[in-house]
C-alpha cells in the first residue's frame, strides 16, 4: 500500500544552522521551503504543488499533512 501523501519536508534543526531554504521545480509546479529559528521560536513554510500532499514532519516529531 503507497503512503497518503506525495512529499515529505522534515527540517533538521541545530548545529548552529539557524536558517534554511531551498526549491524544486517537479512536473507538477514547484516545491519550496524554508525555515528559521529565533530564540525559542520556529518558523516553517511550504509550499507543494496544486493536487499534491505533503507530511510535514516538525523537529518536535509533530507531524501535518498538508
Amino acid at each position: 500500500m503507497g503512503a497518503d501523501f506525495d512529499w515529505q519536508v522534515q527540517p533538521f534543526v541545530g548545529g548552529g544552522v539557524t536558517w534554511a531554504k531551498a526549491s524544486h521545480q517537479t512536473l507538477g509546479g514547484p516545491i519550496a521551503t524554508s525555515w528559521s529559528v529565533t530564540h525559542s521560536d520556529f518558523t516553517l513554510e511550504v509550499t507543494v504543488p496544486a493536487g499534491t500532499t505533503a507530511k510535514v514532519v516538525m523537529p518536535d516529531g509533530e507531524v501535518h499533512l498538508i
